[in-house]
């Protein structure tokens, strides 16, 4: 489980909330392990690992906003900005 909370100050108002994404991971092998360990791309990650990146490959399903995984529910503050996150 992914919980990913916002607060912000906008148009004289301040807005806060949360979203949460699921994340299941596939049976990882050591060799599984060892091979995006090698890759580095975890070092500084939150949760040492990028979905966005080769750490998908880890990845056996996911449910919710791909935003709320990557660490800011844009779907959610669009919303109250009035901005269309599909643009």
């Amino acid at each position: 489980v992914i919980a990913c909370g916002y607060a912000f100050f906008w148009q004289g108002r301040v807005y806060h909330g949360s979203d949460i994404a699921h994340v299941r991971f596939k049976a990882l092998s050591d060799k599984d392990i060892d091979a995006y360990l090698a890759t580095g791309e975890w070092e500084g990650a939150a949760g040492a690992y990028r979905i966005q990146w080769k750490g998908k490959s880890l990845v056996e399903s996911t449910e919710g906003s791909e935003a709320t995984m990557l660490g800011l529910p844009q779907e959610k503050i669009f919303a109250i900005i009035g901005t269309d996150c599909a643009r």
